[in-house]
């Protein structure tokens, strides 16, 4: 995804189909991540959460710019 410089967060994430997120980061994903990676996650990615009836709340990282997507490329190279 190309990202615009003009949209907000909000309409990034809506248009991903993301309606709850934060974007404050848990800190030991943020530790985990620069320890991997130079990009800093902050401002980069959002938690986004998955919020139905009787299901436990759970969030996974979404990238909300460039930089946020090519983080979250090396994160998922970097699995084992």
């Amino acid at each position: 995804m190309n990202y615009q410089k003009n949209k907000t967060v909000k309409e990034i994430t809506e248009e991903k189909g993301v309606k709850t997120y934060d974007t404050a980061l848990p800190q030991e994903w943020v530790d985990a991540a620069r320890k991997i990676c130079t990009i800093n996650p902050v401002g980069n990615i959002v938690w986004a959460y998955k919020i139905e009836k009787q299901e436990p709340l759970w969030g996974i990282p979404v990238a909300v710019s460039n930089e946020g997507e090519v983080l979250l490329g090396v994160l998922a190279g970097s699995v084992k």
